[in-house]
């Protein structure tokens, strides 16, 4: 698998995972029964760890610093590999617990 391929994969699975985590937790703002919310919490929890470990993931890490040296990419490219790059090193600076 190319570079670009596994890249785009990894931020697929961040944004289902996130569109998860929004919509459970909107579920239990809005609808959840009281009864619910033990659950709720832990696969709110689960998901987040998930989506947190994906994004600071050794994997998505190469991928930024080999796209990095990258001079052929699309400007929407560059800026979302400005974007993820950036969010990768602050959340790779947040311990994990």
């Amino acid at each position: 698998m190319d570079t670009r391929t596994a890249y785009l994969g990894i931020l697929t699975e961040l944004g289902k995972l996130n569109s998860a985590v929004a919509l459970l937790s909107w579920d239990e703002e809005t609808h959840m029964p009281k009864k619910g919310l033990g659950l709720r919490a832990e696969t709110l929890g689960k998901l987040s760890r998930m989506a947190f470990e994906l994004s600071t993931g050794d994997e998505l890490g190469r991928c930024i610093e080999e796209l990095e040296g990258c001079d052929d990419l699309s400007l929407e490219e560059a800026a979302s590999l400005r974007v993820v790059g950036k969010e990768y090193r602050r959340n790779k600076a947040i311990p994990a617990d």
